[in-house]
């Protein structure tokens, strides 16, 4: 099997210093793709950004969860607070176990809107990924699907707990990325998805080699930031700071990879 090495930087579009993090890291060869979380001042500074760099691919980190819709709807509803902000992702997740048909049609128009906002920034999208990973509920994965196909995105961020690798996953397997090949659907996923921040706790030799393991499309996931960053919202929980830890472990890994 061919092994393909996809490395998103999430939350793109949250702040600048996400942004810039992001270029600085494809710069260095430690990152192919964005994903630009649309429904922030910043994304505009994002898509002008990454324009600049014809390598760097990007793609929409749709967000159901944090900051305002992008689409003007009366508040509260079943995807907003009274403020009109996103609900909270407990509350967005028990909804999506039992959904009703208006937070279905709400959600829907809320991610067209998001998807049409990036578009008309002329950038390609390569991917769709979801803020807070929620389509891993089949009634918001349904959506993310219709999404992708209909704006002719070819890859969508794998979803299942199998085919994600972990410091310790007793659900894995390797024979995911093989069986979903009978399902035309599945195939716009990638084959197993490697979130930098579950494994800051090891040796980023550890990392690297269990990445070296793989086979398939492999989408490597980090949160970059600057070490600092004055344009970061107020009320989002992880911290410039933090994100920068991933980065620089991230930066360690793929050094050993290479030696």
């Amino acid at each position: 099997m061919v092994r393909q090495l996809i490395i998103t930087c999430d939350d793109c579009g949250l702040s600048e210093g996400i942004n810039y993090a992001a270029v600085s890291l494809h710069q260095k060869h430690a990152s192919t793709t964005t994903s630009i979380l649309t429904n922030f001042p910043a994304a505009i500074h994002a898509y002008d950004l990454f324009a600049q760099y014809p390598s760097l691919k990007c793609g929409v980190h749709l967000n159901l969860t944090d900051g305002y819709p992008l689409r003007k709807i009366a508040s509260p509803s079943p995807i907003t607070r009274a403020d009109g902000q996103f609900i909270a992702r407990q509350v967005l997740f028990a909804q999506a176990l039992r959904p009703s048909l208006l937070f279905l049609e709400l959600v829907e128009a809320e991610l067209t809107a998001q998807i049409e906002h990036f578009i008309e920034s002329k950038l390609t999208a390569f991917n769709l990924t979801t803020h807070m990973h929620f389509h891993i509920f089949p009634a918001l994965r349904t959506i993310v699907y219709r999404i992708a196909l209909k704006y002719n995105i070819t890859r969508v961020r794998a979803h299942r707990f199998t085919s994600t690798v972990l410091p310790f996953n007793p659900l894995f397997h390797f024979g995911y990325s093989r069986a979903r090949q009978a399902n035309s659907l599945a195939k716009l996923q990638s084959d197993y998805l490697m979130p930098v921040l579950f494994w800051l706790g090891t040796s980023p030799e550890v990392f690297s080699r269990r990445l070296e393991t793989l086979e398939g499309v492999i989408e490597v996931v980090v949160h970059p930031s600057t070490a600092s960053d004055e344009t970061f919202p107020q009320g989002v929980p992880y911290l410039p700071n933090k994100r920068f830890q991933e980065l620089q472990y991230l930066e360690k890994a793929l050094l050993i990879s290479t030696l």
